[in-house]
This record gives C-alpha cells, structure tokens and sequence, in this order.
C-alpha cells in the first residue's frame, strides 16, 4: 500500500489526484475543514510536531521555533526528510549543535497521527502519507518567488491545505488575503520571518562569528554568497569572481554556496548537469588550503550576515536579508539572469538598492571603492530601507508571534489569548 501511494504521487493526471484521495482519506478526516473551530485541549497529553526538511539550509528557518516549543515539556519535535521514504535527514541536521528533537525516516511517518506539520515549501509529499490534524506554512526566502520556468508560485494551489500560513509581511498579507486561495481567511497571519530575528535585533556579534571562521576581526570582509541557478553568477563568471575578489590582501572573503550548488543539494529536486560539472566543494576546500578564501559550510544566515561587512550576491533571497544589516551589496545583473529573477516585480528597487555588476573586475572594483570610501553606499539607503519594509514584518519579534499561533493552532493550554495581546502590541 506504501509503495503504491508513492508511484501515484509521481503523476499529476487528473485520474491520479482523484485515486491519491481516495488513499488519503485518513489524514483528510483529521483535518478541520474550514470550521473555524479551535482543537481543545485534553489533559495529560503530548503534542507530535513534524518538521519537513530537504535542504540542508532549511533547517535555520524553524530552529527559532522549534527552539521554543521545545521548552513545553509536552511537546515532542521530529524531522522527516520528504524525497528519501527509507532514510532519516541526519545528515541535513548535522552541521547544527543543540537541535532539539530528532530524525526519523518518512516511512516512519506514514499512518502516523501529527498535530503539527511545518514546511517551508510546497514540494513535501507528507500529508498524503501521514495523518496530519494541522499543518503550517513558513515560506523559505522570498515569499512570493517565481519558478525558473517562469511560474509565479504566490497563490500555490498547496496554500489550499495549510491551517495556518505565515505571511512573511503586511505586503504578503494582503496580497495572499486578496486571493482565494486559502483554506478560509481565518488561517492567514501576519508573522514575519523568524530565521532573522537575532540578526535583525543585533543579537549575533560579527568579532564573534569571525573568530569561529579563523578570520580575523580587524580586517573588512567581503561575503560572496550566491544563488545556484545556471544563468547566475557562480556558474557565469564564478571562476573569474573568486580569483578577482580573492587578489587584496585587505579584506577577508567569505564564500557560502547555496545547497543546490553542490552536488548531494536537494532529495527532491535534480541538480543540473552545469553544477555538477564545476564540482565546486573540491574547488573551494582546495582554495581555502591556498589561503585565498574561507568556504562557509555554515547555513545559519544570522551568522554569516553578520559577519559581512560586504555582501557581493545576485537573484534570490540573500539580498533582501543582508538589507537588514544596512551594509553595501554588490550586485550581479545581466539579462539572462533577469529572467531567473525570482522577484521580477521588485527589480527596479532593487536595483536602486545594490551596486550592479556583470563582470568579475568591475565587481572586485566596486568592492575596493566601497572599502576605500570612494564609492559612497548612503544612496542607496532609502531603497534599502523600502524593501526591507515591503519584506519583514516584526523584525526580531516574528518567533514569538508564530509560537503562539502555532500553539493556538494545535489547542496547547498555553495558548490561551496570549497571541491576540501579542497582535494588539504589534
């Protein structure tokens, strides 16, 4: 039976969805279908929450959270890893220290009744094999991100399922409120966007981090952070950049890839052919023995946002986090990589907001000119200070929002009205 709901989830025909219901009648039993109705609380009980996890960098996106629920005693904390049935994501936990909880493989899910699924995107298979009373959306980055084949996943037709979902901002809010979408308006709630809350609330030291990467404090540093599609700078001029940028001896560089540029990324989506070839980790591991860089295999944002004093990026979430810091970012645009934008919509902010480069010298150049004070970043303050407004809501205050509706969510005792006060403080 296992093994054939898994071959039936492989297809997207019309026949396929009506026989994947059929077999997943007993988790859409649990669910409250639009009731408006609050789960009460039985006495003396345990709350089973499931984290869905198939990138290595998602886990920073729950761990504020999953941090406090993991103080009620009561509640108990899983990991599944949706693209390998037969194997727990040990692995994808390993670079964290202090993860409370633990892994379990997702066929161990199946059947198996959840108060709480958390997922940050929309490629799970977990509640067609488990039974799940209520589940969450965080969302991982850029809220409302375009695919690379150009389909706008803001309105997702999995929004449909989720009990709550936790817009990132007021801007989110009221986009995905104007949509029909959701499950009832009711599940919709302005949060935020916990992984940034030590950052934006200044609680991560850059001296401290710094020193945990070997890198001396005293010296400016330079964070080349970028995104992994093919038509993006890694894979465009990724060689040129690094030995450009790596050449001053004045400033420290950071490198931190994304997961999907690297071979063993994702267990649910394919690697492209153009990533695996480049083979970055050897390439990286072998400069760093050379001196000439310090390859990150840090996935905690806070940390590494931190400690740039620099941001040199392209396409995707990153530039809009660093804009919590106010620190200069440079750039990298070229048509192609317009197209892969996955924001098209705040492009031309964000282009007032950066400095733009689509070759390796000017990027090296544009960096020595912000070191040196020629190239003034004041500019491009108010756009900054735009975007991150039109992104974050409750910036270093979105955990404490999303615990409560979490809580309110699954019916825990605590919950009481602690998150209406919250709201109305807010």
């Amino acid at each position: 039976m296992f093994g054939m709901r898994l071959s039936a989830m492989k297809t997207r025909h019309g026949r396929s969805r009506e026989f994947l219901k059929l077999w997943t009648v007993p988790g859409r039993l649990l669910k409250r279908e639009n009731s408006g109705e609050r789960p009460v609380a039985a006495p003396n009980r345990r709350y089973q929450v499931l984290v869905s996890l198939n990138l290595a960098n998602h886990y920073p996106l729950f761990e504020p959270l999953v941090h406090v629920l993991a103080e009620y005693e009561d509640i108990d904390i899983f990991y599944a890893d949706p693209g390998k049935p037969s194997i727990a994501p040990d692995n994808l936990l390993a670079p964290y220290e202090d993860v409370p909880g633990r892994s379990v493989a997702l066929s161990s899910v199946a059947w198996k009744s959840w108060d709480l699924l958390l997922e940050c995107s929309f490629v799970s298979c977990i509640t067609l094999l488990a039974r799940v009373k209520n589940s969450a959306q965080i969302f991982h980055g850029v809220a409302h991100k375009w695919l690379v084949n150009g389909q706008n996943i803001t309105f997702h037709y999995r929004l449909k399922d989720y009990d709550l979902v936790a817009a990132l901002s007021q801007q989110h809010f009221n986009t995905l409120q104007a949509s029909p979408v959701l499950k009832s308006p009711e599940v919709l709630r302005c949060v935020g966007y916990p992984k940034l809350d030590r950052l934006a609330s200044g609680k991560v030291g850059r001296d401290e981090v710094l020193h945990s990467y070997g890198a001396d404090p005293s010296k400016p540093t330079v964070l080349y952070a970028p995104s992994w599609n093919a038509e993006l700078s890694l894979q465009q001029i990724g060689v040129q950049l690094l030995e450009a940028l790596a050449t001053s001896e004045n400033h420290t560089l950071l490198v931190k890839l994304h997961p999907m540029s690297l071979k063993t990324g994702d267990s649910v989506r394919k690697i492209s052919s153009e990533i695996k070839e480049m083979n970055w980790d050897p390439r990286l591991k072998d400069a760093q023995k050379k001196g000439q860089l310090i390859y990150l295999v840090d996935h905690d944002t806070c940390r590494y946002l931190a400690a740039a004093d620099i941001l040199v990026t392209d396409h995707g979430s990153t530039p809009f986090e660093f804009m919590l810091t106010g620190r200069p970012i440079v750039y990298f645009d070229s048509e192609a990589a317009r197209r892969n934008a996955s924001d098209p919509d705040s492009l031309p902010l964000l282009l007032e907001a950066v400095h733009p480069f689509s070759h390796a010298t000017e990027a090296a150049a544009t960096v020595q000119g912000l070191l040196t004070g020629a190239i003034d970043d004041a500019t491009k303050r108010e756009a900054k200070a735009q975007l991150v407004e039109e992104r974050f809501a409750n910036p270093g205050g979105a955990t404490e929002l999303l615990k409560q509706a979490c809580l309110e969510l699954i019916g825990h005792p605590s919950s009481s009205n602690a998150l209406n006060s919250l709201i109305a403080d807010t």
